[in-house]
């Protein structure tokens, strides 16, 4: 299985907090690993992203734990997931790993800003954060 690349679009900015960064990079070495399919996309993401202070993350950011909106724009299909931890991922409850090519995706993309990738498959896969569930 070949690693997502990223689709021909800029990506957004995204941001991640020292805290989140800290439970991230435990991570990383599960990138090689060939189950977790958006392991290498998380690890593009936390390379690019700007890191926040606690204090300085912009509102309405996707962080671990949060319970977020997004539309898949291939597919129109609207879902609300919860971003976790891996083993807290529980799709019965839409709670979707960090791990996941969805989670990597959404982890920190403010809201309405629109992500695109090329999956394991060379398809582009597009998804817009909605908003965030209080």
């Amino acid at each position: 299985m070949t690693a997502p690349q990223a689709a021909t679009a800029a990506r957004p900015a995204v941001f991640i907090s020292t805290a989140d960064l800290e439970r991230l990079i435990d991570l990383l070495p599960e990138s090689v690993l060939p189950t977790a399919p958006g392991a290498a996309l998380l690890a593009e993401e936390i390379a690019r992203a700007q890191i926040c202070a606690e204090d300085d993350m912009p509102a309405r950011v996707v962080r671990i734990g949060s319970r977020v909106r997004y539309r898949d724009l291939i597919t129109g299909r609207e879902r609300q997931v919860q971003v976790v931890m891996p083993g807290d991922a529980d799709m019965d409850h839409g709670r979707i790993s960090i791990l996941s090519p969805i989670g990597a995706a959404l982890i920190g993309l403010p809201e309405e800003q629109v992500f695109a990738w090329l999956d394991a498959a060379g398809e582009e896969r597009r998804i817009q954060m909605l908003g965030l569930d209080d």
